[in-house]
């Protein structure tokens, strides 16, 4: 495991804020990032001190953050690059802190929704096992002792509960291991923490216009400091963390770098975000509606984390309670009704 997938977001943006100030006071980088390391805890101080030991040996920031490949995704050194060749580095850099702040409140929404779903599976689960063991035992006993033969849908379900209950041990270790590795992931530098979730139907649709908000805004940036498009549109795309959009991003650059005239929109970009990109708009009016467009994909994110936070607790607790409810009543109601029958008609 790389370096990279010890520094979190959080870290990123402090480091990111350290080197705007300093930059920012006119206090030499070297001097400043040594100094910085000293004080900042962990493998971000290792880290600001190494930047610092480039910066003085000659190499340029940007560089020298790009040397550190396993630490850095490429888009934080284009951003520096492009930042440095316009003359405005704490602009870029700030930001880019502001846009990691938005990206990390996206994956935080993300996790908040899954965690009222795995109380619900907690309780149900605590709640399968002590039917299991309390009252099934006593209607198996109750079989026995009346002489009644049990049937065949009864032996079945019990066969089914009791591997269940055996195995939910080793099913609640795996299910802890992902949502442990979930989370870890979804804290990292590296965009792939996004792609962790995008499966699961709610939260892919909030992370993928999370994602698309992402390109948004960090393509307007690229842009305003002097990134070519076709550079810009790839490094955008390689932090939304939606690997759809990488793709159409991936084809849709080349055919900027291509020169065509005719520049169609692949599939995988949303067609209004697309459609500004192809749309030969100066580079001023670009990068403006770009954040407008950016702006109005976070509004959306607010829009289905409410959701989440609210109505997909309702939704999952009627689910788990009506099946939770079904399958008890299956595994003691109705062979209790059936043994009473069978007594009733065993007594006529």
């Amino acid at each position: 495991m790389g370096l990279r997938a010890l520094i979190s977001l959080e870290q990123l943006v402090a480091l990111n804020d350290e080197i705007a100030a300093l930059s920012r006071a006119g206090v030499p980088l070297p001097q400043g990032l040594r100094e910085l390391g000293k004080d900042l805890p962990g493998s971000l101080g290792k880290i600001s001190t190494s930047l610092g030991d480039r910066l003085d040996a000659g190499m340029s920031l940007d560089k020298a953050v790009g040397h550190s490949a396993e630490q850095f995704e490429p888009l934080y050194a284009a951003v520096i690059r492009a930042g440095l060749r316009s003359g405005r580095l704490p602009a870029a850099l700030e930001s880019l802190s502001a846009t990691i702040r938005r990206i990390a409140d996206i994956r935080r929404t993300a996790m908040a929704a899954m965690l009222y779903p795995l109380i619900l599976l907690i309780v149900a689960s605590v709640l399968l096992a002590f039917m299991v063991m309390v009252p099934l035992p006593v209607v198996s006993i109750s079989y026995d002792r009346f002489g009644i033969v049990r049937p065949e849908w009864y032996q079945l379900l019990l066969r089914t509960s009791q591997l269940v209950v055996r195995g939910m041990p080793w099913l609640w270790i795996a299910l802890v291991c992902v949502i442990a590795w979930g989370a870890y992931r979804s804290s990292r530098v590296t965009s792939y923490g996004v792609r962790t979730w995008l499966w699961l139907p709610p939260l892919g649709s909030v992370l993928r216009a999370g994602g698309a908000a992402t390109f948004a805004e960090l393509l307007a940036i690229l842009l305003e400091h002097g990134t070519p498009l076709h550079e810009a549109v790839d490094l955008a795309a390689a932090a939304s963390g939606d690997q759809q959009l990488r793709q159409g991003a991936a084809m849709l650059a080349d055919q900027i770098r291509r020169g065509d005239a005719t520049r169609q929109v692949p599939p995988g970009i949303p067609p209004l975000l697309g459609w500004l990109i192809v749309g030969h708009l100066r580079e001023d009016r670009l990068v403006a509606s770009l954040r407008r467009l950016a702006s109005s994909y976070r509004k959306r994110v607010a829009r289905w984390g409410d959701w989440l936070s609210v109505y997909l607790p309702i939704f999952v607790s009627a689910a788990v309670g009506g099946v939770v409810t079904l399958y008890c009543a299956l595994l003691v109601f109705a062979p209790f009704y059936h043994l009473l029958y069978q007594l009733g008609g065993n007594w006529r």
